[in-house]
């Protein structure tokens, strides 16, 4: 099978959070290996997550560290109850030994998305609201296997700032039907 890490801030509570776990959960119900990645990229005041000497920033994914059990609990308990038990889960899933091709989701703002060499196949989930992106970032994304953006028009605005066209994808942004579902 394919093994997914989706990785990024899946504690936050805002547009990146609440459809980081609208994805991971959408491939777990398909019967996809994904498991959640809590990111060391720090931004939106999220550093109160990290422990003392770790809140400098950007961190390196490939020396990741751990949240501690506090912390963890603290962030599950800012979600609905229902949401703070599927990710838990999901925090914890080990991937079968069998995977054949191990993928790696970026979920993030792309200003230090690292290739990590435990993965096959790269991606990078993002968007940008303006008529460009930052240089800063172009490099980043040119490294991924492809960018999957919500719109048409980040295509057309990545592709302006020098990502390679042909590795963009519009992947729309999930919703999480059940919501709306009168009981």
């Amino acid at each position: 099978p394919v093994c997914v890490d989706w990785i990024g801030n899946v504690f936050a509570l805002s547009g990146y959070g609440d459809e980081a776990r609208q994805f991971i959960f959408a491939l777990d119900e398909a019967g996809i290996s994904v498991r959640a990645v809590v990111s060391l990229v720090v931004h939106h005041g999220d550093e109160s997550m990290f422990s003392t000497g770790q809140r400098d920033g950007v961190h390196s994914m490939a020396s990741r560290a751990v949240l501690s059990a506090e912390r963890v609990a603290s962030s599950l308990a800012r979600l609905d109850t229902a949401t703070a038990s599927r990710l838990a889960l999901l925090l914890r899933k080990q991937h079968p030994t069998s995977c054949r091709m191990r993928v790696a989701v970026h979920h993030m703002v792309p200003n230090e998305v690292e290739r990590l060499s435990q993965y096959d196949f790269h991606i990078v989930r993002t968007m940008f609201e303006t008529d460009r992106i930052r240089k800063s970032w172009v490099a980043y994304l040119q490294d991924a296997d492809e960018v999957w953006v919500p719109s048409l028009f980040n295509v057309d605005t990545f592709a302006r700032s020098g990502v390679p066209r042909d590795s963009i994808a519009v992947i729309p942004e999930p919703m999480d039907t059940y919501a709306f579902q009168s009981s």
